[in-house]
C-alpha cells in the first residue's frame, strides 16, 4: 500500500518545478525593473521602502495565485495547466519589462484618461526613439527567452512549492498590497496587471454636467472666489457666477493710444519651462539668450505657472483665461462648449482674422473641432514643405517660424494669431536645420553629478539642446518679423504651455521643487508698443494673459476670466492664489506670493479628496524641506477650501456652459 501512495504535498505535481524557478526569476525581475524605474524617474517616491514592498507585494500575489491555479488544474491536465502557466509568465515578464521602460521614460504610468481619449498611445508612438525601441525589443526578447529556457528546463517537481504554500503566501502578499499604507507614487510602483485592473474599475471622477438652462444653485457662486479679489469685481449674473465687469485700470497701469487695435502674437513654447531661462535666473547659463534679450526688452513677468501640465491646458488658459479641467481634456472632450474668450471679444471689438498655426498635425487632441468653430484659420504641419525638417512629432520649430512670417503677411489686420511650438518634445530630437548646439561653459562640468551625466542626464543634456533650438528659433522669428509693416503695431505673448519632469543639471528634485518643473514657465510681453525692461512680481498664471491684454487694449468687455491685468499694478494681490493641475501625479498646486500649497488628489463618491499635504514658505525654503502645515493650520485650511471649489465646482460651471457673458445659447460662433 505504501508503495502505491500518491506524491507527498511537498512534491506533488510533475513540472511545478517551473513553477518554482520561474516564479523566483519574475520576482528578480520585478526588483530590478523598480530599481531601474526608481533612478531613472526624475522624481523617486519619498517612500523608498514602502514603494519597493507595495510592488513586490503585488508581483507575489500575483505569481503565487497563479501558480496556486497551475497546480490545482494540474491534478486534472497537467501538460495543458503547465503550459498555459508558462504561457502567462512569459507574457508577465515582457509585459512587466515594457511597462518598466514605459513608466521610466515618461516619468508617470498611464492614467484612465490618457487610455480614454487615445493620447497617450500617440504620445508613446511619437516620442519613442531608436535607442528606446532597441533596447525594449531586445530586453523583452531576453526576457521571454530566458523564461522559456527555464520552463523547458524545470520541468521536474518543486522543492517548496505547494498549493497550500502558494496559497498562503498569496493571501498574505494580496493582504499587504491592499493595506491602507501611505505610498508616495504608488502607480509607477504597480505591478502592470494591477494597473491595468485600477484602470479598468477606474471610474469617472468629475460630478455630473448641469444643463445649461437650469440655474445656478447657491453654492455655485463660490467659485467666484478663484477670481481676482483686489480690486473687488461687479459680477452680474447668479447663473453665470463668473461673468464680471472689470473694475477701471489704475492710473499706474500700461495702457495704448485709444483706439488703436493692435496685432496679437501669441507664441506659445513646447516643454519650456523657466527653470533653464537665464531671465529666471535658470540654471546652466546661456540656454537661452533670445528668450534673455526679449525679457530684458520687453515685460517679464516672474514666478509664472502653467494650468496644467498637457498643452491644450495651456493653451485655453492664453485664449480663454480657463484652469485645467482635471480629468478632462476640455478641447478633445468638449470641442463645441460655450465659452468666452479673447477670439470672441477680439472680434466683436473689431478684430478681422485668426490663425492657429502648428509644425505638428493638428488632429491630435482633436483641435480641429475646437478651433475651427471658433472661427480660426488653421495651419498645421500636413500644409508645410515636406522637404522641410522633421522630428518624430512635427517639423521643426524654424520651418514653422519662417512659414509664419508669410502667413502673419496675408493676414487682415488687425489679427490674432497663436504659434505652436513642438521641437522641444520627448524625444528631444534636434532638427537638421539647427544653427549650432548649446555648450555648457566648461567650468560647470565639474559641478554635475556623475549620475546626472549618465543615467538620469540622457534626456536633461538632450532637453537643453532643443531647448536652445527653441530659443534661437523665436529670436529668429523676431528679428525677422521686425522686417514686416505688422510688427510695430503687434503685442508678442511669449510663454509655454508647461514644464516637464526632467531632472534638472542641479541636482534632483524634492516634491516641492518637482512641482515647479511641471509649472513654472516663462511669460513675456514684448512690443515696439510697450516699454521695456519692466518686472511684473509673482506669482502670475498664463491664464492672466487673457485679462491682461483685454485691459491692455482697453476693451472693458464682460469676461468671466478668471486671471488678473498683469499690466496694472493695483491688481496686484500676494494672497491671490495662482492654480494648477498636474494630472500625471494627480496633485493640485496653489501659489500666493508668500505660500505655496500642495495636495494629492483622490475621489470618494464623485468629490475631491486631498491627501499628502504640503505647505512651504517659497522665498524662504525654495526647495520645499519645511512643511509649514502643523504650523498654519488656519492658512491650510483656506487653501483646502480653495483647492476643493476648483476640483469640485469650477469645472462643472465650466462645462455647463456658465463660464461665458450671459447670455448665450451655444457656441460663440462668429457672425
Amino acid at each position: 500500500m505504501s508503495g502505491s501512495a500518491a506524491p507527498s504535498s511537498k512534491r506533488e505535481v510533475p513540472g511545478s518545478g517551473s513553477v518554482e524557478v520561474v516564479a523566483l526569476l519574475l520576482l528578480v525581475e520585478g526588483v530590478l525593473l523598480r530599481s531601474w524605474i526608481y533612478v531613472a524617474s526624475p522624481l523617486p517616491s519619498d517612500t523608498p521602502l514602502a514603494w519597493f514592498a507595495l510592488g513586490t507585494a503585488q508581483d507575489v500575489a500575483i505569481l503565487a495565485i497563479t501558480g496556486a491555479l497551475a497546480l490545482v488544474a494540474a491534478r486534472w491536465a497537467r501538460r495543458l495547466a503547465m503550459a498555459l502557466f508558462a504561457v502567462v509568465c512569459i507574457l508577465l515578464g515582457v509585459v512587466d519589462f515594457v511597462w518598466a521602460q514605459v513608466v521610466a521614460y515618461f516619468a508617470h504610468a498611464p492614467s484612465r484618461e490618457d487610455l480614454s481619449t487615445a493620447v497617450e498611445l500617440v504620445v508613446f508612438i511619437r516620442s519613442i526613439d531608436i535607442a528606446m525601441i532597441s533596447r525594449v525589443l531586445l530586453g523583452a526578447s531576453a526576457v521571454g527567452a530566458l523564461l522559456i529556457v527555464v520552463v523547458r528546463r524545470y520541468r521536474g517537481r518543486a522543492w517548496w512549492v505547494t498549493r497550500a504554500r502558494l496559497v498562503c503566501v498569496g493571501a498574505g502578499a494580496l493582504i499587504v498590497a491592499l493595506a491602507p499604507l501611505r505610498v508616495h507614487l504608488a502607480s509607477s510602483a504597480a505591478n502592470p496587471a494591477v494597473a491595468v485592473a485600477r484602470l479598468l474599475l477606474e471610474r469617472g471622477s468629475l460630478p455630473p454636467i448641469q444643463p445649461v438652462s437650469q440655474p445656478a444653485s447657491p453654492q455655485d457662486t463660490t467659485v467666484r472666489s478663484l477670481a481676482p479679489r483686489v480690486p473687488p469685481l461687479e459680477f452680474t449674473d447668479s447663473d453665470f457666477p463668473l461673468a464680471h465687469r472689470p473694475p477701471p485700470r489704475s492710473a499706474g497701469a500700461l495702457t495704448l493710444p485709444t483706439g488703436l487695435k493692435p496685432n496679437v502674437v501669441i507664441i506659445l513654447m513646447e516643454g519650456v519651462r523657466a527653470h533653464e531661462i537665464g531671465a529666471y535666473q535658470g540654471f546652466p547659463p546661456g540656454v537661452t539668450p533670445s528668450l534673455d534679450q526679449l525679457a530684458a526688452k520687453g515685460i517679464v513677468c516672474l514666478d509664472a505657472m502653467s494650468p496644467g501640465t498637457r498643452t491644450p491646458e495651456g493653451e485655453l488658459g492664453v485664449w480663454y483665461g480657463l484652469l485645467a479641467i482635471p480629468d478632462r481634456i476640455l478641447i478633445t472632450s468638449n470641442p463645441n462648449v460655450p465659452l468666452t474668450g479673447l477670439p470672441e471679444i477680439l472680434r466683436r471689438a473689431g478684430w478681422r482674422s485668426f490663425l492657429w498655426m502648428h509644425n505638428g498635425d493638428l488632429t491630435f487632441y482633436h483641435r480641429d473641432r475646437f478651433f475651427d468653430v471658433r472661427g480660426f484659420t488653421t495651419i498645421d504641419g500636413r500644409q508645410f514643405d515636406q522637404t522641410d525638417p522633421f522630428t518624430n512629432w512635427g517639423f521643426s520649430d524654424r520651418s514653422l517660424f519662417r512659414r509664419a512670417l508669410v502667413a502673419l503677411d496675408h493676414l487682415k489686420p488687425p489679427f490674432a494669431v497663436e504659434l505652436l511650438t513642438v521641437s522641444n518634445h520627448h524625444p528631444f530630437q534636434l532638427p537638421g536645420d539647427a544653427l549650432g548646439r548649446y555648450g555648457m561653459p566648461e567650468g560647470l562640468r565639474l559641478v554635475v553629478p556623475p549620475d546626472i551625466k549618465t543615467l538620469r542626464g540622457r534626456m536633461t543634456l538632450a532637453m537643453l539642446q532643443t531647448m536652445h533650438y527653441t530659443d534661437a528659433a523665436v529670436g529668429e522669428f523676431i528679428r525677422e518679423a521686425r522686417r514686416h509693416t505688422w510688427f510695430g503695431s503687434t503685442v508678442f505673448v511669449i510663454a509655454s504651455d508647461h514644464g516637464l519632469p526632467i531632472t534638472p543639471l542641479d541636482g534632483l528634485p524634492t516634491a516641492h521643487s518637482f512641482a515647479i518643473l511641471r509649472h513654472g514657465v516663462p511669460l513675456i510681453f514684448y512690443s515696439a508698443l510697450l516699454p521695456g525692461g519692466r518686472v511684473i512680481p509673482g506669482p502670475a498664471s498664463v491664464v492672466d494673459v487673457f485679462p491682461t491684454l483685454t485691459g491692455l487694449f482697453g476693451l472693458g468687455a464682460v469676461t468671466p476670466a478668471i486671471g488678473r491685468d498683469l499690466l496694472d499694478p493695483a491688481a496686484f494681490d500676494p494672497d491671490r492664489a495662482v492654480i494648477s493641475w498636474d494630472s500625471e501625479a494627480r496633485r493640485v498646486t496653489l501659489r500666493t506670493a508668500r505660500r505655496c500649497y500642495e495636495a494629492e488628489v483622490a475621489r470618494q463618491g464623485g468629490y475631491a479628496e486631498l491627501s499628502d499635504e504640503l505647505l512651504v514658505d517659497p522665498a524662504a525654503d525654495p526647495r520645499g524641506l519645511v512643511n509649514l502645515a502643523e504650523r498654519e493650520p488656519a492658512l491650510v485650511w483656506s487653501f483646502r477650501r480653495t483647492a476643493k471649489i476648483f476640483l469640485d465646482v469650477y469645472p462643472n460651471e465650466v462645462l455647463s456652459g456658465r463660464a461665458v457673458v450671459p447670455p448665450m445659447g451655444g457656441p460663440d460662433r462668429p457672425q
